[in-house]
């Protein structure tokens, strides 16, 4: 292959850096992940999970999923949609806020949320220096990440959140996002707060030799891990730590967690356990 992958007997963890997100039971029931960081800054923020309350019977998935087409959109599941995304944003005190979401295409665009910016763009990136704007990506294995800086007079001036799988690690999105930040807002990578969230974990994430193949071609070789001469395994999540410090994003300003939404079934949804449900990481700047 030609990667110079690692082999490892096991699978471990990779390096994290700053404190752990910490879980919070929210006054509405729903159960997110936050940033400490990002809380120092005064970013209103949150890594969903599949938990709204007490589990029970009658009790629901957190589900934020859209549907994809042709899937049809009934009135029971738009309904559902609103009220979720209702208990999302009230949970973290955004309950007025616009909230933008993407029609993420796993790829590298950055759209730019501004007066003109549009909802269900095709990115899988997305920036604001809009107050009262909640931006939002949604996931079930991929890497979330939300980042802001720098701080101004009650929070961060710009926000932005980043929808990452295997493939938009391979096509940098996060260097894109990055490079937009310093285009658009002249704001450079050591002025940044970021939080990764909960993904897939190394040991969950088999993949085939031409997916361990496309993360050796760019040098991301460290994630890259062989067990007993099985198939590759990916750390996507070292991946995307690995693009930070090398974009230039100081380490202590780097917040992840150790949860694996594969593993961790009763607080996350997981595309590889064929879940249609799909959690969401949402940022937004607080207004005056």
């Amino acid at each position: 292959m030609g990667t110079g992958r690692s082999t490892l007997g096991g699978f471990g963890l990779c390096l994290f850096y700053g404190p752990m997100l910490i879980r919070r039971s929210h006054a509405n029931g729903v159960v997110t992940y936050q940033s400490p960081r990002l809380n120092r800054i005064g970013a209103a923020h949150a890594f969903t999970t599949r938990l709204a309350g007490t589990r029970g019977p009658a009790q629901t998935d957190l589900d934020l999923a859209e549907p994809s087409a042709p899937e049809p959109m009934d009135g029971q599941r738009t309904s559902n949609l609103v009220t979720h995304w209702g208990l999302v944003q009230q949970s973290i005190g955004c309950g007025s806020y616009t909230r933008f979401t993407l029609d993420q295409v796993h790829g590298s665009r950055v759209q730019i949320i501004d007066p003109r910016g549009a909802a269900n763009a095709q990115a899988d990136a997305a920036v604001t220096d809009m107050e009262n704007t909640l931006l939002a990506v949604r996931t079930a294995d991929c890497v979330p990440i939300l980042l802001a800086g720098p701080i101004g007079r009650v929070g961060p001036r710009v926000v932005g959140a980043i929808h990452a799988g295997w493939r938009g690690v391979v096509a940098s999105v996060v260097a894109a996002t990055i490079q937009v930040l310093g285009d658009r807002f002249d704001i450079g990578p050591s002025q940044l707060v970021v939080a990764v969230g909960p993904c897939i974990s190394v040991a969950a994430y088999e993949v085939g030799f031409e997916v361990s193949g496309a993360f050796g071609r760019i040098g991301l070789h460290d994630a890259i891990h062989l067990a007993d001469g099985d198939k590759p395994h990916v750390d996507l999540r070292s991946a995307v730590i690995t693009q930070l410090l090398t974009l230039g994003v100081p380490a202590e300003e780097i917040d992840t967690t150790d949860r694996c939404t594969h593993r961790d079934q009763h607080e996350f949804f997981s595309h590889r356990r064929n879940e249609r449900g799909r959690m969401a990481a949402v940022i937004g700047i607080k207004s005056e």
